[in-house]
């Protein structure tokens, strides 16, 4: 959630992400006739939307329902859930900032297997297995050749 850039910026991004996202959704149901690959993309893509919200979510109350819809598609437990709800909680110790750096790195590290894993089933089964999706420090995500 550091380093995100300025609100303009993020509702750009998010503007340019749901219609990225929709197009994709599109192109994968022509392409795919039984929906299966345009089904699993509407489901990893709400859950990056769920994620791209939480940044905007400080409400604990609100928080907390945006992270009940996280908990299970990323296999959160209930302390990793508390650690990211009390976001703004005043007075945190040390174990509590560093409990939620680590429930957050475990819900991006979950998402950005999500989309590998998807990707690799989408592509043909001879496509170079030697490729790795990889996220660079400015949080893009490209492949790489292993």
């Amino acid at each position: 959630e550091r380093g995100m850039g300025t609100q303009g910026e993020l509702d750009t991004a998010y503007k340019q992400w749901e219609l990225d996202r929709a197009v994709l959704e599109g192109q994968l149901r022509v392409y795919s006739p039984n929906h299966k690959f345009a089904d699993e993309w509407v489901q990893l893509s709400e859950t990056v939307t769920d994620i791209y919200i939480l940044k905007g979510v400080f409400d604990l109350d609100k928080r907390g329902l945006q992270l009940s819809k996280l908990k299970t598609a990323f296999s959160l437990t209930d302390t990793e859930v508390d650690a990211l709800v009390q976001l703004r909680k005043r007075n945190r110790s040390v174990d509590d900032f560093h409990a939620y750096f680590r429930a957050w790195w475990k819900l991006r590290e979950s998402a950005l297997i999500q989309a590998s894993q998807f990707v690799r089933s989408v592509l043909p089964e001879d496509y170079d297995a030697h490729l790795t999706l990889v996220c660079e420090r400015d949080g893009a995500m490209k492949y790489q050749s292993l």
